[in-house]
């Protein structure tokens, strides 16, 4: 596949090599709106499970809200269905390191197809959970419930940034996956190419996420990114002893 090809050539910006086995999915993430928080080391370190080290930035620890809209999806073995492969998803991560290998750990991931999110979570393991959650240009709105989290959130992205100062890359530029399902930790290899962000300004901001003693959303972010399209390919989970 053409598009497979054009992601695997480029490898600047990796940190580590591309692993040799096959890639299970491939995706489209458009739209991609980033807000970063500082947050409390210990605030973090709780939620993170066993066999993870929390990953800092100068000694302090990050979170990040992510709200994208997933186009293209493809899993491996499954024909694509072109009215099925789109879809709304949430996710809070932090970072992480296990074994030399930096990545990022989701806290949370939502989406809003149950469909959808039942298949990818059966395929891949990523436990997605079903939020409402509603976008139109320069908005994004969010429910669930259950886990108490909001969001509205009023938005605009401005010019390309000219350079990535160690921190932004250091934010989005990660080669793995971590996820907890079933009290089991898996690893995916992530593989896209480099992230051409954008500013962003964000207006109006009401955004809730409580997990544990971590609460994001009482003040702005510290960091803000925008990305309009990444082509991302992710590799099989492979349980961590």
């Amino acid at each position: 596949m053409k598009t497979q090809e054009d992601l695997l050539a480029d490898t600047s910006h990796r940190q580590l090599p591309l692993p040799g086995a096959q890639w299970q999915s491939y995706r489209e993430w458009h739209n991609v709106v980033m807000l970063h928080w500082r947050v409390p080391v210990q605030s973090v370190v709780a939620l993170i499970p066993a066999g993870l080290t929390l990953d800092t930035f100068e000694g302090e620890a990050w979170v990040s809200w992510m709200a994208f809209t997933v186009k293209g999806l493809r899993h491996r073995g499954f024909a694509q269905l072109p009215f099925l492969s789109g879809f709304e998803e949430v996710n809070l991560r932090t970072y992480v390191v296990r074994d030399g290998r930096p990545g990022v750990y989701l806290l949370s991931v939502e989406a809003n197809k149950f469909f959808l999110l039942f298949l990818t979570r059966l395929v891949t393991g990523i436990p997605y959970i079903k939020s409402d959650i509603r976008r139109e240009p320069g908005f994004i709105g969010l429910s669930n419930r259950a886990h108490h989290f909001n969001a509205h959130i009023n938005f605009a992205y401005t010019e390309p940034l000219s350079n990535k100062p160690p921190l932004d890359c250091w934010l989005t530029e990660r080669d793995y996956l971590y996820v907890n399902a079933t009290d089991k930790l898996y690893r995916h290899d992530l593989h896209y190419k480099e992230k051409k962000l954008s500013g962003l300004i964000v207006s109006a901001n009401s955004l809730k996420y409580a997990i544990g003693d971590l609460t994001i959303g009482k003040k702005a972010p510290d960091k803000k990114h925008f990305a309009k399209k990444l082509k991302v390919l992710i590799g099989k989970g492979h349980q961590l002893p």
